[in-house]
């Protein structure tokens, strides 16, 4: 079982623990790139999760990324860069640091039953 190696008291273990042949899911990465973070653009904004928000209920349309704050941005960018500063020291956004952005694909299996062309 997944849970051999734990002591009898514990019930629950993150799942970085988890045994390889346990896995269910596989990310094999498809492009690195690195950036400072300013230089996002619209479309890789759009690829952190932002959500349009059509103004009903709240009187006014923008993005965000963050679905529990009620406040919509007029762009993308403006809606990652609120959601940085709210994760992050509120002078972070002026260092402007380099960042490392990963595309993946998901693969909804374990890695050994992927063909090694597409694991590698």
């Amino acid at each position: 079982t997944i849970r051999r190696n734990l002591p009898e008291w514990k019930s629950w273990a993150p799942s970085i623990h988890m045994p390889r042949w346990a896995s269910r899911l596989t990310l094999v990465v498809t492009a690195t790139k690195i950036e400072r973070f300013q230089e996002i653009s619209e479309a890789d904004a759009r690829a952190e999760g932002a959500i349009y928000h059509d103004g009903h209920g709240v009187g006014h349309s923008g993005w965000r990324h963050d679905e529990m704050k009620g406040f919509v941005w007029p762009d993308l960018r403006a809606s990652f860069f609120a959601l940085w500063n709210e994760l992050h020291r509120a002078d972070s956004l002026a260092a402007n640091p380099e960042l490392v952005a990963l595309t993946f694909t998901v693969h909804k299996q374990n890695i050994d039953t992927l063909p090694k062309s597409e694991a590698a």
